[in-house]
């Protein structure tokens, strides 16, 4: 863990001291139940944005980059969710390959998809540049 082993914290500080946890609670076998209320506020928090972010591919050119995002973006969804759900104290919080792949193959789609409906909907209007 990198706060044992490289004295850094990921987590704002504030959100921390918002829900009443310590840092020192980072070293804990299982997170307190302070620290899994900040967990989870600063999860559902991600969760939002990254909702807001779901359109992000469909308005970038690039196609290459487009699908990049989407990725990105799916895999961050995913994620959200597990820290939603698991004590990332005890609990595996990294998705192992094969989740990664059929992910990114999901993205891919997902990404592909929009894309080909941007198209669809304003064959018209095509960018400056593309």
């Amino acid at each position: 863990p990198d706060y044992l082993n490289l004295n850094r914290v990921y987590i704002p500080l504030n959100a921390l001291a918002a829900s009443g946890a310590a840092v020192e609670s980072l070293s804990e076998p299982r997170a307190p139940p302070a620290l899994v209320t900040c967990l989870h506020r600063l999860a559902e928090r991600t969760e939002r944005l990254l909702s807001e972010s779901d359109v992000f591919p469909a308005q970038i050119n690039d196609w290459r980059l487009a699908l990049e995002v989407s990725v990105i973006n799916t895999l961050a969804h995913r994620l959200t969710r597990l820290l939603k759900a698991r004590d990332p104290l005890c609990d595996r919080v990294h998705l192992r390959p094969p989740a990664v792949a059929a992910l990114t193959i999901a993205g891919v789609l997902r990404g592909a998809s929009r894309r080909a409906g941007r198209r669809l909907l304003a064959p018209s209007e095509k960018p400056r540049g593309a």
